[in-house]
C-alpha cells in the first residue's frame, strides 16, 4: 500500500480555518471555496487480484483538529464515492461549502477509483449483471458488466478497513454514485444491507439488462436480509447518454421507487427528487446539493436558536440529540461556532439594561465555555477561551489555572503564554519596530501550499495582504527572528527571518498546518 500526499489548501481562509464554523457565522472569512487536502493511496487487492487507488478528501477541520488537541475527539463520517474520479473535485466542493455554511458537518470523501479511464473497466465495476446482447443500451458495452459483487466486496472487505485504520473515522458511512455509478449504489443498498448507513444515487442506469435492478429489488423484499438505511435518488427530466430512448432511465428509478415505497420496509427512509430542465450531465449539481441536504442536513442550529431567551445551552444538546437521531452519527457542534455563540452572548451580558436578560446570557456564556471544555478536554484552546473569561471577570486564580493547562496540553500555544505571563507578571521580551526595521521585511513571498503573499508598511503598521485580504501583525518576541501574531485574522503565529538585513522566509503556524514562504522581491 502507497500513499502520496498532495496538499492545496491555497487561499487566506487558512488564516481561520481552525474556526471555521465561526468565521462562517459571523460572515468574515475571506474566502467561501474550502478546498482539500488530498493524500492518494494504492492497495493490493486480494479480493480483485490487482491494485486499487483510491483518493482521500480531507477537510481543512482535520488538521485543525489535530493542531487544537482534539484527535481523540474530533472524528468524521466518510463519503466513498464509486467511480469517482471525474467528478470527486467538483463533489468535495459542494461538501465543504455545506459544511462552511454549518449545514452538515465536517466529513471524509474517498474517490474509488477504476483502474483505468475506459468504459469497460468502469461498467465491469458498476454494474450487477452482463447485460443481455439485445437489450436495451449499446450492445458493445453490455458484454462488459457483472462485476459489482466483487467491487463492493473489495470495499467492504479491504478498502473501508484501511480508512477506519489510517483516518479518524466514525462509523457513518455514505456512498455516492452517478449513472452506472448510480446504479451500483442502488445494487449495494439491496445486496449489502449494513456497509453504508446513507445512499445517495444520481440518474442511476435503472435501463441496465433490461430493468435488471427492479427483478433485484424484488428479489431482496422476499429475502431474509431487507435493505436498510437512508436513500435518495436524483433523476433528470430528460437523459441524452445517446444509448436508449429518453425514457428508459427516468422510468427504471421511478418503478424502482414506487416498488420500494409501497413496501414501506422497517429502517428504510427514502426519497426521490425528478429535477426539471436537467439532463444526465447537469443533474449533478441541483442532485448533489440537495441529496446532500436530504441525508446530511441540518448539522447546526441557526444562532438565534440557542440566543434568544429560552434557547440557550439545552436548546444546543436538544438540536444536537435530534440530529443523531436522524443521520446515525453522534458528532459535536464546531468548537469554534460555539465559541462565537459564548463570545455573543458576553456582549448581549454587557449592554442590556434588563437584569433578568442579562443574567440569562451571562450563564450562557459560561455555560458553552464549559461545553467546549466537556466535548474538546484534549483542546488548550477551550481553556484559552475560559481562561479570557476569567480574567474578563477579574477571577485571577482561574484565569491562571486555565492557561496553564492550555499550556501543558500545548506548550507552543502562545495565546496561553502571553495571557499568562501577563497575570503572573513575568514581562515577555518585547518587540519594538521602527519603520526601517519592518521595511527589511518588505517583499513578496511565496511557497507551495499558500497562496502568494507580501509585506508591506501601511500607515506605520506591517501588513500582510494574502489574496485581497490584509492581515496586521502584532509584535510578539524577538530573537534571531521576530515572532508575531495575526490580530484580526484566527490563531496562530507567524516568524519572519531576515538574513543580511535583508528578508529571507516567513513561516506560518496555524491552526490546519506550517507553511514556509520564501521571499522572492522587493
Amino acid at each position: 500500500m502507497t500513499i502520496m500526499r498532495h496538499t492545496f489548501l491555497g487561499l487566506c481562509a487558512v488564516l481561520a480555518m481552525a474556526t471555521v464554523t465561526a468565521a462562517a457565522a459571523q460572515g468574515n472569512r475571506p474566502n467561501m471555496l474550502v478546498e482539500f487536502t488530498t493524500e492518494t493511496g494504492t492497495i493490493d487487492s486480494a479480493v480483485l487480484k490487482e491494485k486499487r487507488t483510491h483518493t482521500v478528501y480531507l477537510p481543512p477541520s482535520y488538521a485543525a483538529a489535530a493542531a487544537l488537541g482534539q484527535t481523540g475527539h474530533r472524528r468524521f463520517p466518510v463519503i466513498y464515492l464509486v467511480t469517482g474520479t471525474s467528478y470527486a473535485d467538483f463533489f468535495s466542493a459542494i461538501i465543504g461549502h455545506l459544511a462552511f455554511t454549518g449545514q452538515i458537518p465536517d466529513m471524509i470523501v474517498v474517490s474509488i477509483e477504476s483502474p483505468f479511464s475506459i468504459t469497460s473497466n468502469r461498467l465491469i465495476d458498476t454494474t450487477p449483471t452482463k447485460a443481455n446482447p439485445n437489450s436495451q443500451g449499446d450492445p458493445a458495452e453490455n458484454r462488459y458488466g457483472g462485476g459489482a459483487k466483487p467491487y463492493f466486496d473489495y470495499i467492504a472487505r479491504e478498502l473501508v478497513p484501511h480508512i477506519d485504520t489510517n483516518y479518524r473515522t466514525t462509523a457513518q458511512r455514505t456512498v455516492v454514485g452517478h449513472s452506472v455509478g448510480g446504479l451500483a449504489v442502488l445494487y449495494n443498498f439491496l445486496s449489502r444491507p449494513g456497509t453504508f448507513q446513507h445512499y445517495l444515487s444520481l440518474d442511476a442506469s435503472a435501463w441496465w439488462d433490461d430493468q435488471v435492478i427492479i427483478r433485484l429489488l424484488e428479489d431482496a423484499l422476499e429475502g431474509s436480509d431487507k435493505p436498510r438505511g437512508r436513500l435518495y435518488m436524483a433523476v433528470s427530466e430528460k437523459e441524452t447518454t445517446g444509448f436508449h430512448d429518453d425514457t428508459g432511465m427516468l422510468v427504471g428509478n421511478l418503478r424502482f421507487f414506487d416498488i420500494l415505497e409501497r413496501h414501506r420496509l422497517p429502517g428504510v427512509e427514502a426519497e426521490l427528487k425528478l429535477f426539471p430542465g436537467t439532463n444526465h450531465g447537469t443533474v449533478l449539481l441541483p442532485a448533489l446539493f440537495e441529496g446532500f441536504l436530504y441525508l446530511w442536513g441540518g448539522y447546526l442550529p441557526h444562532r438565534s436558536d440557542i440566543l434568544f431567551p429560552g434557547g440557550g445551552k439545552a436548546r444546543l444538546l436538544a438540536h444536537m440529540q435530534a440530529y443523531s437521531e436522524k443521520t446515525g452519527a453522534t458528532v459535536p457542534p464546531h468548537e469554534g461556532f460555539v465559541d462565537g455563540i459564548a463570545e455573543a452572548a458576553g456582549a448581549h451580558a454587557e449592554k442590556l439594561d434588563d437584569p433578568e436578560k442579562a443574567a440569562f446570557y451571562a450563564q450562557l456564556q459560561i455555560d458553552l465555555l464549559k461545553l467546549n471544555l466537556e466535548t474538546f478536554p484534549a483542546s488548550s484552546r477551550a481553556r484559552v477561551k475560559i481562561a479570557k473569561y476569567y480574567e474578563n471577570k477579574n477571577d485571577r486564580q482561574k484565569a491562571i489555572r486555565y492557561y496553564e493547562e492550555a499550556l501543558q496540553l500545548d506548550s507552543e500555544d502562545q495565546n496561553a503564554r502571553t495571557g499568562l505571563d501577563a497575570l503572573t507578571g513575568k514581562q515577555p521580551e518585547t518587540l519594538e519596530l521602527t519603520p526601517e526595521d519592518m521595511a527589511a521585511f518588505v517583499a513578496r513571498y511565496e511557497g507551495e501550499g499558500f497562496a502568494p503573499t507580501t509585506l508591506s508598511v501601511v500607515d506605520g503598521a506591517l501588513i500582510m495582504r494574502i489574496d485581497g485580504i490584509d492581515v496586521d501583525l502584532t509584535p510578539l518576541a524577538k530573537s534571531r527572528t521576530e515572532l508575531f501574531l495575526p490580530r484580526n485574522q484566527g490563531g496562530g503565529t507567524i516568524e519572519l527571518i531576515k538574513a543580511d538585513g535583508a528578508p529571507k522566509r516567513i513561516i506560518l503556524r496555524l491552526g490546519n498546518g506550517t507553511f514556509e514562504l520564501t521571499a522572492v522581491g522587493q
